[in-house]
Parts: structure tokens; sequence; C-alpha cells
């Protein structure tokens, strides 16, 4: 074969090749630079939730913290259950006082003392 012959066919194989790279790229509907523009854009998103998600994982309380904040509230309950029994017997216990102290008064009144 000839040189030239040879030369042909190589130039034809890249024009094909080219060609047909080219066709491809028309066929695509996104170029690079549109699609880098979208994928900063949802980087920047995903950023901010990344941060959102920090700041609520240091908001909130641990499993520990509910259970001691649990316990405490039991402590605090089973306190007020005593302060309320307390109460409840002092009542009747001033009652009692309140009804001696009429009764006093009564027997003061009627001697005019």
């Amino acid at each position: 074969m000839s040189e030239w012959f040879q030369i042909a066919v190589i130039g034809f194989i890249v024009l094909t090749i080219g060609w047909h790279a080219m066709r491809t790229a028309r066929a695509n509907p996104q170029d690079t630079g549109t699609l880098g523009q979208q994928l900063s854009g949802v980087e920047a998103r995903l950023g901010k939730v990344e941060g959102e998600v920090r700041r609520l994982d240091n908001d909130a309380a641990s499993k520990a913290d509910v259970k001691r904040v649990e316990k405490e509230l039991a402590a605090v309950r089973t306190e007020l259950a005593a302060i309320g029994k307390s109460a409840a017997s002092r009542e009747a216990t001033l009652d009692h006082v309140k009804e001696q102290v009429d009764r006093m008064l009564d027997i003061i009144m009627k001697r005019g003392l």
C-alpha cells in the first residue's frame, strides 16, 4: 500500500472519531459547566444540612441526661408526696388545736375573764 493511502485511511479514521465525538457531545443536554454549577449548589445545601444536624446533635440531650433527669424527677415526686402527707397530718393537728382554742375562748368568755 502506498504511503498516501495509509495517511488517508488514518485521516478518515481520525475525522470519523472526531465527528462521532462531536455528535455525541451535542446529544448530551448538560455540559460540564452546568453540571458543576448544579453540583456546587447541592454541596452548599448539603453543607447547610450538615451544620443543622451538628447543631441538633449538640443541642439534643443524651440518653444519660434523660435518665438523670428522670431520676431527679422521681426523687422530687417522692419528696413532694412526703410533704403532702406531712401537710395532711399538720392540718389534722391544726384542726384539733383550733377546736381546743375555741373551747378555751368559750370558757373564758362565759366566765368573763
